[in-house]
């Protein structure tokens, strides 16, 4: 059925704890995104203002991806500051490292004092010390991993999506290589 110019649908239902989860199901976004008549424009093609709101909600969608990304970083990181860190906190807070080695390479920000060789040495030097589930960063180690996660998320911010989508499909290629 279709109201105005979104798309509603009846069907919409809770999510159940008994059934698996089922992306497309539950999809809130039909009612944020204005519909596109057959030959692109939108069904009114009047100039009042919903490509606007439809764009304040997509940045709205980058913002809660910037935060969540800066969250999983950031904690990760205390992790392995409080002695506790996983192997996934290492791979996690790596993975943020060469993340913002390639944005700093195409003009989002610099590291100073940081290089991705003394970046790597210092975890695998946790990686060696400790046992499963009992990585560590030291005072000096969690400062340098800090400052390189805090320029990563200046990055988030001035970088456009294009670009952290780009970034994050090389991760992704680079993780199928690995």
């Amino acid at each position: 059925m279709r109201a105005g110019l979104f798309e509603v649908s009846d069907e919409i239902e809770e999510p159940s704890l008994c059934r698996p989860y089922e992306p497309d199901r539950y999809r809130a976004t039909q009612f944020l995104v204005p519909q596109k008549n057959r030959l692109g424009g939108r069904d009114d093609n009047q100039g009042d203002g919903h490509d606007e709101i439809a764009a304040k909600y997509v940045q709205s969608d980058a913002t809660a991806i910037r935060d969540a990304l800066s969250l999983e970083y950031h904690l990760q990181l205390e992790a392995l500051h409080a002695g506790v860190g996983s192997l996934m906190a290492l791979q996690v807070v790596m993975r943020a490292v060469i993340a913002t080695g390639i944005l700093c390479e195409l003009g989002y920000g610099d590291i100073q004092n940081a290089s991705y060789k003394d970046l790597e040495k210092i975890a695998n030097n946790s990686f060696s010390s400790g046992a499963q589930g009992r990585f560590y960063f030291d005072g000096d180690a969690f400062r340098l991993f800090a400052k390189v996660l805090t320029t990563h998320d200046s990055q988030l911010e001035a970088a456009p999506v294009k670009v952290i989508d780009e970034v994050a499909k090389r991760l992704e290629r680079y993780r199928g290589t690995a």
